[in-house]
């Protein structure tokens, strides 16, 4: 424990000796005294120091590897989603540096300046020394080059897919939002649905089918890359009212992601259209029709007119209609033709 104090106390002084003597930058950099922050990953207070000495020296392959360990670091701390563009920039820095590394370092590099090294050190089995490989070294910077090549194809997916999941949102709420301003109540909205409105339910159900798809590959990058910062839960928000529901935006960054459910809305509302509302209207039609027949009817046999109003009544969707209006105007239509045929129908006072 004494000794790992006296270590931390040498390594401070150290430290404070290194930057008091870099406190007027037109001093020149000294890289013996540089490699102290860069051993113990002190990066972002190097970092200043190791881009001036860069530009004064272009011979130093261990400051590339260095260099390279410096943006390698930065983009680690960087938020994907967020710094999405200067992150992927610093891994191509990172990238750029290590292959400059890469070529510069061999045996002699190596044995001339083995201490900037130790961190490669490994024991050899065959003599049972301890050595510094060039292979290890070099297998090194090639590993880290290919990961951070593909962490940034994985970043800009997560990006991509992030930002499409919000936009195709952003497009089925205004949808949801312009049926929703188009009728005063979702009453009137079955009542005045057509073709028209069953194209629209089918695209806005396809639309956030395409969130939901986007979002689960944004999800499947994200965990790939690991921690992020970032594990956002899906919670579907059911719409049972048209008027009240579905029209508040979404902030996909918070980690509770609640999501109108545009897709089951707009599969219910299409097969009440198609099971309920068209067929409602077909037997309006049709009844219409026999109520014109019996009126010519009427004519010449007014017994029998009433055995087949009897019969008609019953056909009637009178329940049907007062779900969705109170007072359906195709009741008092009819009431109207019964009127002007003199016969009594019997079902229309309630």
């Amino acid at each position: 424990m004494k000794m790992t104090k006296m270590i931390s106390r040498v390594s401070l002084l150290v430290l404070i000796s290194f930057l008091s003597s870099f406190a007027a930058m037109a001093q020149k950099v000294k890289y013996k005294d540089l490699i102290v922050l860069l051993t113990s990953k002190q990066y972002e207070k190097a970092e200043p120091f190791l881009k001036r000495y860069l530009k004064e020296n272009d011979d130093n392959p261990n400051a590339y590897l260095f260099m390279g360990m410096t943006f390698q670091e930065k983009s680690s701390k960087m938020d994907p989603l967020m710094h999405t563009d200067i992150l992927c920039a610093n891994i191509d820095s990172a990238v750029l540096y290590y292959d400059k590394a890469h070529l510069g370092i061999n045996d002699k590099e190596l044995r001339r300046n083995d201490e900037y090294y130790e961190a490669y050190t490994q024991r050899d089995l065959r003599t049972g020394k301890f050595v510094i490989k060039l292979s290890t070294v070099l297998l090194d910077i090639e590993t880290r080059m290919t990961a951070l090549k593909e962490r940034k194809e994985r970043i800009k997916q997560l990006k991509f897919n992030f930002d499409e999941s919000a936009k195709k949102y952003a497009r089925a709420n205004a949808a949801y939002k312009s049926i929703q301003s188009a009728y005063a109540t979702e009453k009137e909205f079955f009542l005045r649905a057509d073709d028209e409105t069953l194209t629209a339910l089918k695209n806005l159900g396809a639309t956030f089918d395409s969130v939901m798809n986007t979002f689960e590959r944004y999800k499947v990058v994200n965990k790939e890359l690991g921690k992020t910062g970032y594990n956002q839960l899906v919670d579907l928000q059911e719409i049972k009212d048209l008027k009240r529901d579905g029209a508040s935006p979404v902030d996909f960054m918070k980690d509770d992601l609640k999501l109108w459910d545009y897709k089951r809305w707009a599969d219910q509302a299409a097969t009440t259209v198609a099971k309920e509302i068209y067929p409602m209207r077909d037997n309006l039609v049709a009844y219409d029709i026999e109520v014109n027949k019996l009126r010519e009817k009427l004519r010449t046999d007014s017994v029998a007119v009433k055995s087949d109003l009897t019969k008609l009544v019953n056909k009637m969707l009178s329940d049907q209609l007062k779900k969705y209006d109170s007072d359906p105007l195709p009741l008092d239509i009819f009431c109207h033709e019964d009127r002007r045929i003199n016969l009594s129908f019997g079902c229309y006072s309630s």
